[in-house]
């Protein structure tokens, strides 16, 4: 009988009982029905107790351990059909207790074997790298085809002003000009890596990268050109080789415990001076990193930040020349410049080609990808004083304290 069939049977002769003993039944009548009654009690408590032991030795079968690799699914469907017997007899009331279920395998993540299941980050990390910013700070023009590769302009080279008040029936003076042509190469700058066509086939982000990674070194030449750049083919004349040398002049010995500041503001006016104060205003400094958070962090000798009121709150900018910083520029030196006065010149601008015809490559399965540029950078002989080096900070500064 099932657990509500015994109940009912119980609800049954209870029932019968009191009516039986409602009739003033006989003696034995009333103990027979007594005896089913309690037999029939007897039969359910048997059933539940059974259910209760069933139900803790599941619970414990769950944390029984083993090192087979056996999900938990297939470990308790097993032991189910072994012990479906015994299981169904308690059921149906044919037999009291419990019946063992053993599990033997706990599930964890090492039962997922041979796995490379992950969570990949995507992108793909990229080293440091300076900023190119130099080619962006001055005119730029284009040079069109049949140029020969080469930019050529004239310049005033000798000049005589004699420019006089004259008397009357008195000669008139006579000044003297005369030109110069000058001329420079435009200049190639590239960049190469062979690439097998198997990685491009495997490796999706292999071309944007080797790309990427040719135009960004390309780049960075080309700035490190502008600066450093010698002027002897296939070089550009950059700033650096142009650039008239900071002096104190009449500055020498005469500021009482000068800053850094104090070294660009004298050489803003010696390129002013040689502009004649009206030629070249300068808009630039270039400096380290380090040397820029130093000229930050000077203090008076009460410990008091310098900040004239010529400089920006953020240091940024000093008598509108706006400060940029490089680890391109050296240590102990920086430049000042009117960067109006020189001009970039494209020819070609950055460009990248492929190839399979260098060498072996064809037959190597094998490509060539290239980034390529041909520019010049021109600063007129007669501007070169509108750039200035600094060749040493800390020296500048000796010369221009007062004793």
């Amino acid at each position: 009988m099932t657990e509500k069939e015994l109940l009912e049977a119980i609800e049954a002769k209870q029932t019968e009982l009191k009516e039986s003993v409602e009739a003033k039944a006989d003696t034995k009548a009333v103990e027979g029905l007594t005896e089913d009654l309690n037999g029939l009690k007897s039969t359910l408590k048997e059933i539940k107790d059974a259910q209760v032991a069933q139900g803790v030795k599941m619970t414990e079968l769950k944390a029984v351990k083993s090192t087979e690799p056996k999900s938990y699914d297939v470990a308790f469907k097993e032991a189910w059909e072994a012990n479906a017997d015994a299981v169904k007899a308690v059921a149906e009331g044919k037999k009291a207790g419990s019946g063992e279920i053993e599990i033997k395998a706990d599930v964890t993540t090492a039962s997922v074997q041979g796995s490379t299941a992950s969570y990949r980050i995507p992108g793909i990390g990229k080293q440091p790298v300076r900023r190119v910013f130099l080619d962006g700070l001055f005119p730029s023009g284009t040079v069109g085809e049949d140029s020969g590769g080469t930019i050529t302009y004239w310049d005033q080279d000798t000049l005589n002003r004699n420019a006089d008040n004259v008397a009357e029936c008195a000669p008139i003076p006579e000044s003297e000009i005369n030109w110069i042509e000058q001329s420079c190469k435009i200049e190639k700058i590239g960049d190469s890596i062979p690439v097998c066509i198997e990685a491009l086939e495997d490796y999706s982000f292999i071309q944007s990268e080797v790309d990427n990674f040719l135009m960004e070194n390309v780049m960075l030449k080309n700035d490190q050109q502008i600066l450093f750049g010698t002027g002897t083919s296939p070089q550009y004349k950059g700033i650096d080789g142009t650039a008239q040398t900071w002096a104190a002049g009449d500055f020498a010995a005469m500021i009482a415990s000068p800053s850094i500041v104090d070294v660009i503001l004298t050489g803003k006016t010696q390129i002013e001076n040689s502009g004649q104060n009206n030629t070249y205003m300068p808009n630039y400094v270039l400096m380290n990193p380090t040397d820029f958070r130093k000229m930050k962090l000077e203090k008076d000798a009460d410990g008091n930040y310098l900040l004239p009121n010529y400089l920006s709150q953020d240091a940024t900018v000093i008598e509108n020349m706006q400060v940029l910083e490089s680890p391109l520029v050296a240590s102990d030196t920086l430049y000042i410049m009117d960067s109006t006065r020189g001009t970039v010149y494209n020819h070609r601008n950055l460009t990248l080609d492929v190839a399979n015809q260098h060498a072996d490559d064809f037959l190597t399965d094998r490509i060539r990808l290239k980034a390529t540029l041909r520019k010049s950078f021109v600063i007129r002989n007669v501007y070169a004083n509108a750039f200035l080096k600094v060749n040493s900070i800390d020296a500048a500064i000796t010369a221009l304290t007062k004793p």
